[in-house]
């Protein structure tokens, strides 16, 4: 109990990189209150669950029920480096568990490039000047030459995988995304993902 009166919040946290399927995953999650994920991580329907996608600044620190968090472990560390030390500090007060989403390097680099001709081509002049426009097109295309590099990418999640180890998850799943669909793959394992991306 906490306070004598509450129960341990619990932290689950869908991470990945950037076009990866967490957006997907989590809207299934929205519209699906008895998903196979609340069951292993002990989530009860009549659990409050509260979505976090924005800087933890403008969250507040889970303290009971579910906090559900949207992770781009490389939007995080560049964009947001606060998060990351902030997402630790959450995780000592909470039940954490983690679900990485992976998907082969050839298929993120497709619907990157796809999202961001999307962005180029509803972008205003006044807006394609801004500071805040350019770096974001920056980052674009870093991640792009990252996705054309394999081991570059594997590299990547395997350091996220040993930050995750600083979060003391009770468990760290694997969910792989490809061709519009999601399949969980048990625990974590990095070889395994290797042979995926």
């Amino acid at each position: 109990m906490v306070d004598g009166h509450r129960s341990r919040a619990k932290l689950l946290v869908i991470a990945g990189v950037s076009a990866v399927g967490k957006s997907t995953f989590l809207a299934h999650l929205h519209g699906n209150p008895d998903a196979e994920i609340f069951a292993w991580s002990g989530v009860a329907p009549k659990d409050s669950r509260t979505f976090v996608d924005a800087p933890f600044s403008h969250a507040k620190k889970p303290d009971y029920g579910v906090v559900i968090v949207h992770f781009d472990f490389l939007y995080k560390q560049v964009m947001e480096p606060e998060d990351p030390a902030r997402l630790i500090e959450w995780s000592s007060e909470a039940d954490t568990y983690v679900v990485t989403v992976c998907a082969p390097a050839q298929s993120l680099y497709q619907r990157l490039s796809d999202r961001r001709e999307s962005i180029l081509q509803d972008v205003s002049e006044e807006e394609a000047r801004s500071v805040e426009f350019q770096n974001k097109m920056q980052f674009y295309s870093a991640r792009l030459g990252l996705y054309s590099d394999q081991k570059a990418l594997l590299h990547r999640y395997q350091l996220w995988a040993k930050y995750v180890l600083g979060l003391n998850p009770r468990s760290h799943r694997l969910l792989f995304s490809d061709a519009g669909k999601l399949k969980d793959l048990g625990i974590f394992d990095s070889e395994k993902l290797a042979g995926l991306l």
